[in-house]
């Protein structure tokens, strides 16, 4: 017994000392960083940034790999059956975890508390409703008096169904008693083309993706969907200004990697996240694109989603809201 007490202490002593060498050498090759939205969006915006920090501070590459659709549902699900080996991030937008459940439910082919582990939240993202520059709204104000009078006639953009998006135009929908029809997209790109083209009324972006274009004139800002205006758009009223009690909206953006990363791995990593994102360069990057940058490491960001989480499935239950 004795003998084998000894043998066993051996094994364990040596798998510790294997774990610490293949922290130590952690990572070895390039590594990818799954986000589920087409590029030109602010996610896709966040992740190529993100990535470039990354691979600057572990010395290898980091690729970022587009798999937009279903409300990033379908990367997330990709991301969830990767090899658990430190080599594949997964870029959280946030409502796939915080909204999907309750709306897809069993269509989902993950379970994100089960599935995965996380690294940190990297930043907070307002929503905002737009009109083209060519639109005849002017306020959120205009648009209500129009919808009213001429209902099922206006269409309302989103980047996904179960999207904060989503979200944002079916509470305004409700709260506003407006009969009109919501169009999903991949992402913010192809809704602003169908926007620009007149095919779709209002969209219901983030602030970061539309900033720009609202100073360029080509976006009319008529509303961001936080609480506060943001800092960027200080002449935009906030839909609770206007009225709209308790309207709060916006997208949390993180790092997540699959359940099973062994954990001197996944502390590198939080480790890593944490470092680049108290860089001042990187906080006041993100917020001249219109971001909040945050500092929540690991278990105090899932905190956070499980609260989002259970907030938005008693607005959904209470709305009602479906995915027609």
């Amino acid at each position: 017994m004795r003998h084998l007490l000894l043998v066993l202490t051996g094994i364990l002593l040596s798998c510790n000392a294997l774990n610490g060498a293949g922290a130590q050498e952690y990572p070895s090759r390039p590594l990818r960083l799954i986000v589920g939205y087409p590029p030109g969006g602010a996610g896709d915006t966040v992740a190529r940034f993100i990535a470039n920090q990354y691979s600057e501070q572990l010395k290898q590459p980091v690729v970022v790999e587009n798999k937009p659709g279903a409300t990033a549902t379908i990367a997330a699900g990709i991301a969830a059956k990767a090899a658990p080996d430190g080599y594949t991030l997964y870029q959280s937008a946030g409502t796939e975890f915080t909204v999907a459940p309750t709306i897809l439910g069993d269509k989902l082919t993950y379970v994100w508390q089960r599935d995965f582990q996380p690294i940190g939240l990297l930043v907070l993202s307002p929503g905002i409703f737009v009109v083209s520059s060519t639109s005849p709204f002017q306020t959120i104000g205009e648009l209500i008096a129009y919808a009213k009078n001429k209902p099922n006639t206006l269409n309302f953009a989103n980047f996904g169904s179960a999207s904060t998006s989503f979200m944002a135009n079916e509470a305004f929908k409700n709260a506003a008693n407006l009969l009109v029809s919501h169009v999903p997209f991949k992402g913010s790109g192809p809704a602003l083309i169908e926007l620009f083209a007149g095919r779709v009324d209002v969209f219901a972006d983030t602030v970061a993706n539309a900033s720009p274009m609202i100073q360029s004139g080509r976006l009319r800002g008529l509303a961001v969907t936080t609480p506060q205006r943001s800092p960027l758009l200080p002449t935009i009223p906030s839909m609770e200004e206007l009225g709209f009690k308790s309207f709060s909206f916006g997208g949390s953006i993180g790092i997540v990697v699959p359940v099973g990363t062994p954990e001197p791995i996944a502390s590198k990593l939080r480790s890593v996240t944490q470092t680049i994102m108290k860089l001042p360069e990187v906080q006041k990057r993100f917020s001249e694109l219109g971001f909040i940058p945050m500092q929540e490491e690991g278990a105090a960001y899932f905190v956070r989603l499980n609260a989002e989480a259970e907030r938005l499935a008693k607005i959904i239950r209470a709305s009602n809201m479906t995915l027609d």
